[in-house]
């Protein structure tokens, strides 16, 4: 009998910690759960981050702003360049020209043409794009090589801009002072003057009106050229200021016919 009661004796431990060991999964099996938690609280504030994002409209269009209404309502707040866009022209097509009003002795001259292109303002998410169309390839829509042409031809985003706050009928109002004082490579008058360099700091907006069917924007430019060792290799040296003037007109609904072309006569 003893021999039974020792052995029950010797027999308790081991149960025992058999018993701990087997509870020691459970423990494991909650830390996933508090871990859910912690993620959703993550997703909560990241939320709200880009929702704070989008301020009320008085605070980014202050009373100090200088506003003239037109195809984009233009705002301009001491060196800030702000657009109104109206929601019915997002994904409206514009011809974008920048030219050279004026310039520095040796680099272009007044009145040079620099570049031309088709654009559009596109919504994405609490974004507006800026993108280009290229009309470079074109093929009937019913054509089989349509959708090949589409694959080769996709829109070039030239800048992205976060909306600061929406106007009325939610009119998304984005700040383009970067679009007009940075060098976009598309829209730069850089090539034109034969510059190697942009000055940032000595670049900025002149002028901005709004008229009912375009934006003329002025902005003085700021390109550089080291000074080499031989005078021969560039046109000119140094600094040159340039009086880029960028107009943006919208395009009919309805795009007009094509022109005509014959590689012996050209258009007609």
């Amino acid at each position: 009998m003893w021999f039974t009661t020792l052995a029950l004796i010797l027999a308790a431990p081991p149960m025992a910690a058999r018993a701990e060991i087997g509870t020691a999964p459970a423990l494991l099996q909650d830390s996933p759960a508090e871990s859910s938690d912690d993620d959703g609280d993550d997703e909560e504030e990241s939320d709200s981050d880009r929702e704070s994002r989008v301020r009320p409209y008085r605070r980014i269009v202050t009373k100090e702003a200088v506003t003239d209404e037109g195809v984009f309502t233009v705002h301009r707040i001491d060196d800030q360049l702000l657009y109104e866009i109206p929601a019915d022209l997002l994904g409206r097509e514009f011809l974008w020209v920048s030219q050279i009003a004026r310039t520095t002795l040796g680099a272009g001259y007044g009145g040079q043409a620099v570049n031309d292109w088709v654009v559009k303002w596109e919504r994405r998410d609490e974004q507006v794009l800026l993108r280009s169309v290229s009309y470079a390839l074109v093929a009937d829509p019913e054509s089989p090589v349509a959708s090949a042409v589409a694959a080769a031809n996709y829109d070039v985003i030239l800048m992205a801009f976060d909306i600061e706050a929406f106007g009325d009928d939610d009119a998304p109002v984005i700040d383009v002072t970067d679009l007009f004082t940075t060098d976009v490579p598309e829209l730069s008058g850089r090539k034109a003057v034969r510059a190697r360099g942009f000055s940032r700091s000595r670049s900025f907006i002149e002028r901005a009106v709004s008229f009912p069917e375009n934006v003329e924007i002025e902005a003085t430019h700021t390109y550089s050229n080291p000074t080499s060792l031989s005078s021969n290799s560039r046109e000119w040296e140094g600094s040159a200021s340039v009086l880029m003037h960028f107009s943006m007109v919208l395009l009919p609904e309805t795009p007009m016919r094509p022109r005509l072309f014959y590689e012996r006569v050209g258009y007609f």
